[in-house]
């Protein structure tokens, strides 16, 4: 199994103790069918940790308007941090 192109197993092989995410790949394996609690358990059983997650950008820059559906992305991702169990 993969997430974002990566297999923990090779991570883990290779002595990385931790991988960071990007919240667009994390998406796309939910999209996939698969849970936040697929991604742990694929996570600890080679005892990888998520120490961060990127990437909520571009929402300084937009109009007012915008500013709304930027801070329900935001919220969106946090929950999605806490999920996953990054700090």
């Amino acid at each position: 199994t993969y997430i974002a192109g990566l297999s923990p197993e090779n991570l883990r092989q290779a002595g990385f103790a931790s991988i960071g995410l990007w919240t667009e790949d994390i998406d796309r394996y939910l999209g996939s069918g698969r849970t936040h609690g697929d991604i742990r358990s694929l996570l600890a059983r080679h005892e990888l940790a998520v120490p961060e997650m990127s990437y909520l950008g571009g929402w300084q820059y937009g109009p007012e308007a915008a500013k709304p559906a930027a801070l329900a992305e935001a919220r969106r991702l946090c929950a999605m941090t806490a999920a996953l169990g990054c700090p």
